[in-house]
């Protein structure tokens, strides 16, 4: 269960999602943040998605997944998350960040919710209002 606080302009800019795409083979167990970025980057029109989701085992987690057509597509968890709640990056915030040194190794919405990014916080998020589907 995540436990850290909210940053007020994260909950501004959260969404829930509950149309899951299926089916989905699951890959690269545990890596959802590396894998769903490097997906983003391949494929623009792909959203990538930071929050939590249930997972299979009925625990909510902190999680990454992609949104294509307006449709949940996660990776690392197939078609068996549930509860996806979250928000989105801007594509181009996306491909620019991943031209510098992040690994993707741990979510990115820790990264411009600290006190060195928050700056970046209003380049990073695609508002509520914006439409999240190419």
């Amino acid at each position: 269960m995540t436990t850290q606080q909210v940053h007020p302009i994260v909950e501004e800019h959260t969404r829930v999602f509950n149309d899951v795409e299926t089916p989905v083979r699951p890959r690269d167990k545990g890596k959802c943040y590396a894998t769903c970025w490097k997906l983003a980057y391949k494929h623009p029109t792909w959203m990538y998605v930071e929050g939590t989701a249930t997972a299979p085992t009925g625990i909510t987690h902190d999680h990454a997944w992609l949104l294509r057509d307006g449709r949940v597509y996660d990776p690392t968890w197939g078609n068996s998350g549930t509860n996806y709640r979250g928000v989105v990056f801007n594509p181009e915030y996306v491909q620019r960040l991943t031209k510098t040194q992040w690994d993707a190794s741990s979510g990115v919405l820790w990264m411009v919710t600290s006190r060195k990014f928050q700056h970046e916080l209003p380049e990073a998020l695609l508002p509520v209002g914006v439409s999240c589907c190419r």
